[in-house]
């Protein structure tokens, strides 16, 4: 996949709130989010759950956060 691909998929308008408006929509409860929520999905990440604990700790992601960090 190219650079620009991958820039054009997560620079679309209003990402996160897309993302967290269909979370919404599935009954899933946003403010309360938890690794098995992602669990269909996390299979994307070469590490699966580990590699998603490794990228929340990256960005400094914890269960307060609310918005995304820039």
């Amino acid at each position: 996949m190219k650079k620009s691909t991958i820039e054009n998929q997560y620079k679309q308008d209003e990402l996160y709130h897309r993302i967290t408006g269909a979370m919404s929509a599935s009954g899933m409860n946003i403010d309360s989010l938890t690794r098995e929520d992602f669990s269909l999905v996390n299979e994307f990440h070469v590490m699966g759950n580990l590699d998603t604990s490794v990228l929340a700790e990256a960005i400094k992601l914890n269960s307060g956060t609310a918005e995304p960090i820039n």
